[in-house]
């Protein structure tokens, strides 16, 4: 089962106000939304899964391609690098921040690495260290995705990503239960 609505942008207030009906459908129904924000011009080739790494979203992402089967995969974890800004206050060196971000980045390619080969998704993988609200509206129109697929869950939602790309859409979303 899926449900598909229109997802015509709107501006941001009114998107953290709750009034996208994307949205407010997806938090109510326990299936896939599919949030078309124009008129499709041919089938999805590309899909942009946005993971926190979750067992609820290995399920997520592989239900997504189980929808959108033959779809290339690019699997995005965007974290924030908890300390950079405590090195940078604290006076640590360029070469000591640089330091701890590359260490950083290799720890979470791993864990990423791992949710895929576990999850067994496989696909391009991305990790940026940044918050996902940043980072994901970017990468997706860096791509040229067709869909970004995510599953808001409280975290998330406070976070903002469903609501930041709902409000600015890069392509249609895919909201996962």
């Amino acid at each position: 089962d899926l449900i598909v609505l229109g997802n015509h942008k709107r501006n941001f207030l009114a998107e953290v106000l709750g009034i996208n009906t994307a949205l407010r459908v997806q938090h109510r129904v326990d299936i896939p939304l599919l949030a078309i924000s124009k008129p499709a011009a041919r089938a999805y080739a590309s899909l942009l899964f946005v993971s926190d790494l979750s067992e609820e979203a290995a399920r997520a992402g592989q239900h997504a391609l189980r929808l959108f089967p033959g779809t290339q995969l690019t699997i995005l974890h965007a974290t924030e690098s908890l300390h950079t800004g405590t090195l940078y206050v604290g006076g640590a060196s360029v070469e000591v921040r640089d330091e701890y971000r590359r260490r950083a980045q290799v720890e979470a390619m791993g864990r990423l690495q791992a949710f895929a080969r576990d999850a067994s998704l496989s696909g391009a993988l991305r990790v940026e260290l940044a918050p996902p609200t940043v980072v994901t509206q970017r990468i997706a129109r860096n791509l040229g995705v067709d869909l970004v697929v995510l599953r808001p869950t409280r975290l998330w939602l406070t976070s903002g990503v469903a609501y930041y790309l709902a409000a600015d859409p890069p392509c249609d979303l895919l909201l996962m239960p």
